[in-house]
């Protein structure tokens, strides 16, 4: 397995996932959502960084499980537990869900990607470089998950879509 090529494609991916978000921040109409879009943009660029660093040069950190991983934002929960369900939902939420909806098949993607090229690595730091970023993204879908659930209660929409997600 050639994991330069697998390193570059992870980049470029990260690097796309980081421009969607700030590209759907000013779309989104969640205070909650567009501060985690934020994050989230934030969080993707330091993963092109991260994969840059491997391969500028050509190792991996010594210890890659010690660096940040899937952990919710602090804000993130705080601001869940405070901002309660209205019964009128917030104009443009609707709109909302089709775009954390796009950023929840990213991140499923993405943590996709990271799973296959872990199985595929016989190099047993490579293989934990690629476990660390598809934890990562797990986290992200984890993220996503509860933006969803919080958009479709607030609208009172039960339409079975995502059983088990």
């Amino acid at each position: 397995m050639d994991s330069s090529n697998i390193l570059k494609l992870a980049r470029n991916y990260e690097q796309s996932g980081a421009e969607f978000y700030r590209g759907q921040e000013s779309k989104i109409q969640d205070s909650l959502a567009k501060k985690t879009f934020q994050w989230l943009s934030e969080m993707e660029q330091s993963h092109v960084e991260f994969i840059e660093s491997w391969l500028k040069n050509a190792t991996p950190p010594e210890k890659p499980e010690d660096l940040p991983g899937p952990s919710t934002p602090d804000f993130f929960t705080e601001e869940l537990k405070r901002q309660k369900l209205s019964s009128h939902p917030p104009k443009g939420d609707l709109a909302d869900i089709s775009i954390l909806r796009m950023a929840l098949l990213v991140e499923k993607d993405f943590v996709q990607f990271y799973e296959h090229a872990a199985s595929l690595s016989t190099d047993p730091k490579e293989k934990k470089l690629f476990e660390v970023l598809r934890d990562w993204e797990k986290g992200h879908v984890e993220l996503m998950k509860t933006l969803l659930e919080r958009a479709f209660n607030q609208n009172r929409i039960d339409v079975g879509l995502y059983p088990g997600w």
